[in-house]
């Protein structure tokens, strides 16, 4: 027969178990089992109750792992996700910071105010790409605009640009012989290479190009946007484009000079012309250098190419290169008011120079 105590623990346990917990005295037996009361099976219970605690107890025991605790004076604190608001005081300090990154740059060498610092952080990014800190590198090192009403939006592509300032033509001395250079007219004996033959005012200049009896012209091409010069700034800007052209004749032959520049669009149409009367160069006397100047200003949006043209012959049909000498030609763009004469042209001797600029054919 099942006791009834032994019912309740499989209940618990599922399974059939005969064990009387040792609280309840085991009944008096006269004729059979006694009936269980009330009070037996509520002790029971609670035995049951107080005997599944400690084995829980005994499981957590074995089961728990030693921690260290830290004090919470050294936990990191959690993170807050809301950033919070700036305040006056923080923005004057931000302001003042980028204003001392900035005069701590204008006293590094430009190219590492850009590959290098820029990279550094947000806030020296912002130092090195304000507007303030290249128009005061322009002001500092004589970068004037040539006209005050002609404010670039971008200072450092001005301030570049206008240090970077650089002839286009290739080859403008004849010391790589006709290369770069396309012939369209090649009369007489064509073109040749030769000494200068009297000193020019640049000392580096050795080589000139000469003419023969009939005329001879060559060209050159410019592309801008090749040479670094973006349509954005050719059209908003529009730098003072200059070309120059040295020649000289012989003592003994007379000579004929002709130039023709374009300022041509993307279709290679002309926007702006250069072309003047033909310049006569007379023979006899002491020889001097004369040069041929022009300035491009004003000339509107849409300039992409650069056409220049050169050329001339001699005034008495001999036979042999008895023509006009030309040398040390140069095409430049000039964001920048000009600098003293003489700094398209490298170094040259300033009193030879004054002279030779007192004489020269100026046509404007």
């Amino acid at each position: 027969m099942f006791d009834a105590f032994a019912l309740e623990r499989r209940r618990w346990y599922g399974k059939w178990d005969w064990w009387v917990p040792p609280t309840t005295p085991p009944a008096k037996h006269v004729c059979g089992p006694a009936s269980p009361t009330p009070e037996s099976a509520a002790a029971a219970l609670r035995d049951v109750d107080v005997a599944e605690a400690s084995v829980s107890q005994r499981r957590r025991t074995a089961n728990r792992k030693w921690t260290w605790k830290v004090p919470s004076a050294i936990r990191p604190s959690k993170r807050v996700r809301s950033r919070s608001k700036p305040t006056p005081e923080s923005a004057t300090a931000v302001l003042q910071n980028v204003d001392i990154l900035e005069e701590i740059f204008l006293n590094l060498p430009p190219h590492e105010v850009v590959h290098q610092c820029r990279l550094v952080c947000v806030l020296w990014k912002e130092a090195a790409d304000r507007n303030s800190l290249w128009k005061e590198r322009c002001r500092r090192e004589g970068y004037r605009l040539c006209e005050a009403y002609k404010t670039p939006e971008d200072w450092r592509l001005f301030y570049f640009l206008s240090k970077n300032r650089r002839n286009f033509i290739r080859n403008p001395r004849g010391e790589e012989r006709l290369n770069h250079w396309k012939i369209l007219q090649n009369g007489g004996d064509g073109w040749r290479v030769t000494d200068v033959p009297a000193p020019h005012p640049d000392k580096r200049v050795r080589k000139t190009f000469v003419t023969s009896f009939y005329i001879g012209q060559k060209l050159q091409m410019i592309d801008l946007k090749e040479e670094g010069y973006n349509p954005f700034f050719m059209d908003h800007f529009q730098p003072d484009i200059r070309i120059s052209d040295w020649i000289i004749t012989r003592w003994d032959c007379g000579s004929q000079y002709h130039i023709h520049v374009d300022l041509l669009n993307e279709n290679m149409e002309s926007i702006q012309v250069f072309s003047p009367p033909a310049v006569y160069l007379g023979a006899g006397g002491h020889q001097h250098w004369n040069q041929m100047t022009h300035i491009f200003q004003n000339y509107g949006p849409g300039v992409r190419y650069i056409r220049f043209i050169h050329g001339g012959k001699d005034t008495r049909f001999w036979k042999g290169f008895f023509g006009v000498h030309i040398t040390q030609t140069c095409v430049e763009i000039c964001p920048a008011m000009h600098k003293p004469v003489g700094t398209g042209l490298g170094r040259t001797d300033k009193d030879e120079m004054r002279k030779a600029t007192s004489r020269a054919c100026t046509i404007s």
